[in-house]
């Protein structure tokens, strides 16, 4: 039996993902920037715009959320100028996923209220190779 199958990650994936998604659902509920979130079990989207109505895509603001996100430490890629892709690994923790929307909704605030101080998650993450040893005994 592969690891994959061994560890139900098929399974985790869409859970996890299902989750995070709703997550993600409920910060484009909050915040007018998020124009749309799009994906399949833990491959997630958001797409960040300068109005709903519109639907103009924003990625001057998107620029500006990867890199505060960068600098309290969440790392994904920005497609198409505004389009924030999510990918973490198939043994990622509920945990994590709040500090992923957590830190994400902290660089909105910073975004759309300059010069305000916005909260700083108190999730720490835990190593991810220290995680992958553990499932593998």
């Amino acid at each position: 039996m592969g690891f994959i199958e061994k560890n139900n990650l098929v399974e985790r994936a869409k859970s996890l993902g299902d989750y995070f998604k709703n997550k993600l659902s409920e910060l484009k509920a909050q915040y007018a920037i998020i124009g749309n979130i799009e994906g399949k079990g833990l491959l997630l989207c958001a797409d960040i715009v300068d109005s709903k109505k519109t639907k103009k895509r924003a990625p001057e603001k998107a620029q500006k959320i990867m890199y505060h996100c960068l600098q309290n430490g969440l790392s994904f890629k920005v497609i198409d100028g505004s389009v924030l892709t999510f990918r973490p690994s198939l043994i990622i923790e509920k945990s994590e996923v709040d500090f992923i929307t957590n830190t994400l909704e902290n660089a909105i605030r910073a975004v759309l209220q300059p010069g305000q101080p916005s909260r700083l998650p108190v999730v720490q993450l835990l190593g991810l190779a220290a995680r992958v040893t553990n499932l593998k005994k």
